[in-house]
């Protein structure tokens, strides 16, 4: 269930921009066991785990400009990283216990899920904003598919802008 609404989801972006069925890749599970190791999860969500073997190695161009998927899960603590941004903001960062965060964009934003939250959790946002006080977590998806979904429909409706 969760796997063929991903691979729908990338079917609209390869019918977007037909070049992108080159760039979507999914990981291995070798690839997969090392995130989990990088990133220290015990358990993954099945909505995750499906997004992660239909395209978490390379998403077609939908998260250009920031850091996400397999190659940044790899690249460096992601979680760690997340709370040092909330740490210094003075945002509790107790949010971030049993997450997984999958996206951060300039070191001001980031996405994440929680692991004890369901097969297909909703998903978070922290954003910084000038006033401190300004900064908080909040949910912006009832589920990552609901999540995904929305973000892929951005994309395409930026993408598709520009034709």
């Amino acid at each position: 269930m969760f796997k063929r609404k991903v691979e729908e989801l990338k079917q609209l972006i390869i019918d977007s921009d037909p070049n992108a069925a080159k760039l979507i890749a999914g990981c291995s599970e070798q690839t997969i066991k090392k995130i989990k190791e990088k990133q220290k999860i015990d358990y993954m969500p099945k909505a995750f785990l499906a997004y992660l073997e239909v395209m978490g190695t390379s998403s077609g161009g939908i998260f250009a400009g920031s850091d996400a998927g397999a190659q940044a899960m790899l690249a460096f603590d992601m979680n760690t990283e997340a709370k040092e941004i909330l740490k210094e903001k003075n945002v509790i960062d107790t949010a971030l216990d049993n997450s997984i965060v999958f996206y951060m964009h300039q070191g001001y934003v980031f996405f994440f899920i929680r692991t004890d939250e369901g097969d297909n959790p909703p998903t978070y946002m922290y954003m910084e904003e000038m006033r401190e006080e300004d900064c908080k977590i909040e949910k912006i998806a009832d589920s990552f598919l609901d999540f995904l979904s929305e973000f892929v429909d951005s994309w395409r409706g930026r993408f598709d802008a520009l034709k």
